[in-house]
């Protein structure tokens, strides 16, 4: 539990340097108090769909505990949350495509990190781009997170410009047209 935790915090450090807040909240002040406080206790209670919503989308739960540091009236959805990311962080165990790895880079404003697992199926296409983070490697991760946060903004818009190329040079169409034709060989 204690890593799960760390994680967690990790990703809500990362989270709170996205732009929906004029300034982002220091992980020793009140705002971080409460979240680790509240999610300490769905942690404890077992409360998954919390916890799920927390580690998933915490950005919905800086704009809403720091009123008045909003530059909006916060991040209401998760496609307006791809607009401003920061650092994008997709980090699957196992799985097909992943659009998301995909939607990020195409509609960031923000010249957007993405770190991305070689499990995602996307991770092939995008790896000249991405960051490679390893699912079951907890202090890699967060090192890479450290690194993309700390990336100067020419760094961030070359990445960027080419993550954008790459999210947009092969359709889910045709990744399901090839997937199909490998099922059949």
């Amino acid at each position: 539990m204690k890593s799960f935790l760390s994680v967690a915090a990790l990703l809500a450090a990362v989270i709170s340097a996205t732009p929906a807040l004029a300034d982002a909240p220091k992980c020793d002040g009140s705002e971080f108090a409460a979240f680790r406080t509240e999610f300490t206790a769905a942690a404890n209670a077992n409360d998954k769909a919390k916890l799920a919503k927390m580690i998933a989308f915490p950005v919905e739960y800086w704009a809403t505990m720091t009123k008045g540091n909003a530059q909006t009236d916060g991040v209401k959805t998760e496609a307006k949350f791809l607009q401003r990311y920061d650092v994008l962080l997709v980090n699957p165990l196992r799985d097909g495509l992943n659009l998301v790895a995909k939607e990020g880079p195409v509609v960031n404003r923000r010249d957007g990190v993405l770190c991305l697992s070689p499990e995602a199926g996307v991770y092939d296409e995008l790896q000249d781009a991405a960051l490679a983070v390893h699912p079951y490697d907890i202090e890699q991760t967060a090192g890479v997170l450290d690194d993309a946060l700390a990336f100067p903004m020419d760094e961030r818009a070359t990445r960027a410009r080419r993550l954008r190329e790459l999210a947009v040079s092969r359709t889910p169409t045709a990744w399901l047209a090839d997937l199909v034709r490998e099922a059949g060989e």
